[in-house]
């Protein structure tokens, strides 16, 4: 009777390592979103307001790179369609702005479970300049977000067409 209690008691408590451990590990991968780029956003903070710099986005017949704050417009020819921020504008924009915030938003080909996000649906995700400048407007794209209960909450976005060359 007490070698069946025992068993008994072993195997629930196995039981419970693995479903906790199963929970651990689910709660601490990463999400993987895939979509494309739809547009690209700049703003840049003045005081307790937020303007929008500049948008990316496709337009027929007209430039890819529409600048709300035309300033800026020596930094970007005509005949650019997607943009780039290089070290010297991004310098110009911090002299003016407080605080510059680069977002990228991505129609999704698959559920984004953390933000609620369905298939087919947009969402403009903050990343850096670095990850802003690698990706085009119409690029596939996987956004990858380490979750809450790790311990590095970034999001990082990754061109597929550049995905092979990349270690994760």
């Amino acid at each position: 009777m007490m070698k069946n209690k025992r068993l008994h008691f072993s195997i629930l408590i196995l039981v419970v390592v693995i479903a906790c451990s199963l929970v651990y590990k689910s709660a601490s991968s990463p999400i993987i979103v895939e979509g494309t780029v739809d547009h690209k956003v700049i703003t840049g903070l003045k005081g307790d307001t937020s303007y929008t710099i500049l948008v990316n986005r496709m337009i027929d017949n007209r430039s890819w790179i529409l600048l709300k704050d035309k300033s800026y417009g020596e930094f970007f020819p005509k005949k650019d369609n997607n943009t780039f921020i290089s070290k010297s504008l991004e310098d110009e924009m911090k002299s003016e702005y407080s605080d510059i915030k680069y977002l990228v938003s991505i129609r999704l080909d698959s559920r984004d479970p953390i933000n609620g996000i369905d298939k087919g649906e947009a969402l403009a995700y903050f990343v850096s300049k670095e990850d802003f400048n690698k990706m085009k407007i119409g690029d596939k794209v996987k956004y990858i977000r380490l979750t809450p209960s790790s311990n590095h909450s970034q999001k990082i976005i990754i061109s597929l067409s550049n995905l092979s060359k990349m270690k994760l």
